[in-house]
């Protein structure tokens, strides 16, 4: 299974029992959390399994990136 978000550039891939969020973009900050943090808890939609973050593409990362990978830390079981 594949999922994207191509305005976000957030993809979703399972592998074996893990879900996989690729997020392609070159900065996680105040521009792009909100929509990162709603398309990913979307992504997540009751996933029991481990869940791997993919950010090889990000350079930056402000307080409202961080902010956003804090909530969907909060949304696994």
């Amino acid at each position: 299974m594949s999922k994207s978000n191509l305005e976000l550039n957030l993809h979703a891939q399972q592998e074996g029992g893990a879900l996989i969020l690729r997020f392609g973009e070159s900065a996680l900050d105040r521009m792009n959390a909100g929509d990162f943090r709603e398309q990913a808890a979307e992504f997540l939609g009751g996933h029991q399994g481990p869940v791997h973050l993919d950010l090889r593409s990000v350079r930056f990362i402000d307080s409202s990136g961080v902010g956003a990978m804090l909530h969907l830390s909060k949304l696994l079981p």
